[in-house]
């Protein structure tokens, strides 16, 4: 991603700060979505501070060793409708992203009766 960079002139030493100029990238499992605001698609930030409901995320991900921080996004592509309150672009506290592109060796295997 690139940034601007910032000098700050106010002190004694030179800092550098860098001020993000891009969008967020989805951290989907195979989603490749970057944020554009004309696409009009929702970046939701993961529920950090519920454990309970962040391993049930990263759970349904099967993403190995993936640690989301505070800047970490998934777009509403890897929900369902039924995962936002009805007219609202919010999720439901029970939503759990479920909508991936994974590789067969990571599919599910369909159980038949």
């Amino acid at each position: 991603m690139y940034g601007i960079f910032l000098i700050d002139t106010q002190s004694s030493f030179t800092t550098v700060k860098t001020k993000a100029t891009g969008g967020s990238c989805c951290t989907g499992y195979g989603c490749s979505r970057r944020f554009k605001k004309e696409d009009n698609v929702r970046f939701h930030s993961y529920p950090l501070k519920d454990t309970e409901r962040l391993e049930k995320w990263l759970a349904a991900m099967r993403r190995e060793n993936f640690i989301p921080t505070k800047f970490s996004r998934i777009c509403g592509d890897n929900f369902l409708a039924d995962d936002y309150h009805l007219g609202s672009r919010e999720l439901r506290k029970t939503a759990v992203p479920s909508v991936f592109n994974f590789p067969e060796h990571l599919q599910k295997p369909v159980q038949t009766p």
